[in-house]
């Protein structure tokens, strides 16, 4: 069985639950949303916070946010490093099988940390954001968390009894 990592981060606007649950949510959501995943076709979650945000753990952001009942969810504290960037997340969704084509998210000032993918300093990737949110919602609104034809694939989770 071939296994295949995809790489997220956020900027997070201050040290509060509800930052962090918000920032967390968008990462992952357009994660999903931009490689057509579904929770069902991750392995685990890894996540590393900045020792600035110290209010919620972004796993546990995670599944308040109504994600990653089914996914194995772990949280590390990132290194200090001088000039590090401040009040970041980042995520690392490990995939069951290998897929091609996959592509980074870095939202909220996370983009800075990948000049070599987001030379505009992000503010494409705003846009895009807006677009994937939009589509999530959408989907929400419909009672499904897929809409084939805007390229997402419904969620499916089984837990064994």
């Amino acid at each position: 069985m071939s296994i295949c990592a995809l790489r997220g981060a956020t900027g997070v606007s201050e040290d509060s639950p509800e930052a962090i649950v918000k920032s967390v949510r968008e990462c992952f959501e357009a994660l999903l949303a931009e490689n057509h995943l579904s929770e069902a076709d991750l392995a685990c979650i890894l996540f590393t916070i900045t020792s600035d945000l110290q209010s919620k753990n972004p796993a546990g952001a995670l599944r308040e946010s109504g994600h990653g009942s089914c996914v194995p969810l772990f949280c590390m504290q990132e290194p200090e490093i001088k000039g590090m960037m401040p009040r970041c997340v980042r995520i690392l969704l490990v995939l069951k099988e290998e897929r091609s084509g996959l592509v980074p998210v870095y939202i909220n000032g996370a983009e800075r940390l990948r000049p070599d993918q987001f030379p505009g300093n992000g503010r494409t990737e705003t846009k895009k954001m807006a677009q994937y949110r939009f589509l999530w919602d959408e989907a929400k609104a419909q009672g499904t968390i897929g809409v084939e034809k805007k390229g997402m694939r419904p969620q499916t989770c089984k837990h064994p009894n």
